[in-house]
């Protein structure tokens, strides 16, 4: 069967999406510093309304029946990988992401490098400070998975929370309006 939104939801959806982001969603980049985002549920209640939830933001990609581990229930995924679908949800939900206000400032820090300036000297260096912040925010609060994450991404949380200080927005901001 179907799940309709209730319309309580379809009159702030972006308030919605963000808290389900901050619960049981992610906001991160792939090693070839690509932004992704999504969320996740499980069954039949979870199929419908990622079903339902897709049509209404008009963006997104849904995959659907996916099994983790043996004798678990299904789970589904509301993806977002393209720029302009992250762009689209981020500029209504970020006012209303709290857990991962964070990662999501630097998703957008990336994506503005990554459209408009990924060919300056400081874009590339900026995007892997970014990656590594965004591993930082991810796992932080992890001891076993996130020294792990660490480890492999060679990121000493003494530094690389320092990153946070070279954000680049005002510079685009700058060059962007022509003054300098």
């Amino acid at each position: 069967g179907y799940y309709l939104l209730p319309k309580e939801i379809k009159k702030d959806l972006y308030s919605y999406v963000a808290g389900f982001i901050d619960s049981d969603g992610y906001i991160t980049m792939d090693s070839k510093t690509s932004p992704r985002v999504g969320m996740i549920a499980t069954g039949d209640r979870g199929r419908g309304f990622f079903q339902e939830l897709e049509k209404e933001l008009k963006c997104g990609r849904l995959h659907l029946d996916q099994k983790v581990g043996e004798n678990s229930r299904s789970q589904h995924r509301l993806n977002f990988y393209s720029q302009a679908d992250i762009g689209t949800i981020f500029d209504k939900c970020m006012p209303h992401l709290r857990m991962k206000q964070a990662q999501g400032q630097l998703l957008l820090e990336a994506i503005r490098i990554k459209q408009q300036h990924k060919k300056a000297d400081w874009a590339k260096p900026r995007l892997q400070e970014i990656f590594k912040l965004m591993k930082y925010e991810n796992w932080k609060d992890s001891r076993g998975q996130g020294s792990r994450e660490f480890e492999k991404y060679g990121i000493d949380p003494e530094v690389v929370v320092k990153y946070h200080d070279n954000c680049k927005m005002s510079l685009m901001d700058e060059l962007e309006s022509g003054v300098e």
